[in-house]
């Protein structure tokens, strides 16, 4: 698993995640900028790992919602 959640918060995309487990230091939620042309993609903007809080806007959640398998 790379990453449990990816929204483009450029267009107003959210992830809230309560009660989830991923792997140990994984990716959580990542941020992207999104783009409306399929051949380029979105390129990474910030990303939350397990054991972190999310940003309050894009991804929200707090550290303690998310374990570790």
């Amino acid at each position: 698993m790379k990453v449990l959640a990816g929204v483009n918060g450029n267009y107003g995309d959210t992830a809230t995640l309560t009660n989830v487990k991923i792997p140990a230091g994984g990716v959580a939620c990542e941020n992207f900028k999104g783009v409306n042309n399929n051949s380029v993609e979105p390129v990474g903007v910030a990303s939350y790992k397990q054991g972190q809080d999310g940003d309050g806007k894009v991804c929200i959640y707090k550290k303690a919602d998310v374990g570790a398998i």
